[in-house]
């Protein structure tokens, strides 16, 4: 079970099962014992995500699409599990329209009951939670209806975020208005904005990995026409610009 780390124990990333890879991007588990609050700058990545709290009462909750940043304060002794999934997947999972839910959260229970009473996890040491998820999300993933055909197109803008929305409705025999609709209804946000959102988290990963040393370079890859593009992009999704301190938390403390 491979796993990475940040904020040195603090977050611990996780692979799914084979079988969920195409569906889960990953298993995430949160415990702040560092005694103090740890304000976490969460970004936009076209993901949504299942969470739950470990050592409290509070219900399980979903979080939409983020179209923009967000500082997260994480108080002193939280532990949360979550479930990323990959763009698109969850409505089918819970039959939610998560235009309903873009850059908010909804409890779970009033969304997916299935989902909130077979998903138990709070008491379970960590790899025991990693297993169990893995058996109870292979059981739901076979009966949820995906509808392959979209989730391809999904794929298609994640793998090429710079091809017109036009030309990508055109190549898969859609409506321009027909494949906004789909995007709304199960990602939350139109094509546009979701290869936006894209487009900036893959510039956001290479800064993640490799440091800022070469924004120029991470600009052009990333598929932005130059670097005053990029930080125009990411001040639109960040409210700040990529060396700014509040976004140096992030590459101070990179997955390892």
């Amino acid at each position: 079970m491979e796993s990475a780390s940040f904020y040195g124990t603090v977050f611990q990333d996780y692979t799914p099962s084979p079988v969920l890879q195409p569906h889960v991007a990953a298993y995430w588990l949160l415990s702040n014992q560092t005694g103090k609050i740890l304000n976490v700058p969460v970004v936009p990545d076209g993901c949504s995500d299942v969470i739950f709290f470990l050592n409290s009462d509070d219900p399980p909750f979903v979080v939409g699409v983020m179209t923009h940043a967000q500082v997260i304060p994480t108080p002193v002794g939280m532990r949360l599990f979550g479930i990323r999934f990959r763009p698109g997947r969850l409505s089918f999972l819970l039959g939610a329209d998560m235009h309903q839910i873009t850059d908010r959260t909804k409890p779970l229970a009033e969304i997916g009951s299935d989902f909130t009473e077979k998903l138990r996890v709070k008491g379970m040491a960590d790899q025991k939670i990693i297993a169990h998820a893995n058996g109870v999300l292979e059981s739901l993933i076979t009966h949820a209806g995906f509808n392959n055909y979209f989730l391809d197109i999904v794929d298609q803008l994640i793998l090429s975020a710079d091809i017109p929305i036009k030309e990508l409705a055109r190549k898969n025999n859609l409506g321009s208005k027909r494949l906004e609709r789909l995007f709304y209804r199960h990602i939350g946000v139109s094509p546009k904005q979701f290869a936006g959102i894209i487009r900036f988290f893959r510039a956001h990963k290479n800064i993640l990995y490799n440091g800022l040393q070469d924004l120029v370079t991470t600009s052009l890859e990333s598929g932005y026409f130059d670097q005053s593009h990029f930080n125009r992009e990411y001040k639109k999704l960040t409210g700040t610009n990529p060396t700014s301190e509040v976004m140096s938390i992030l590459y101070k403390n990179r997955l390892t």
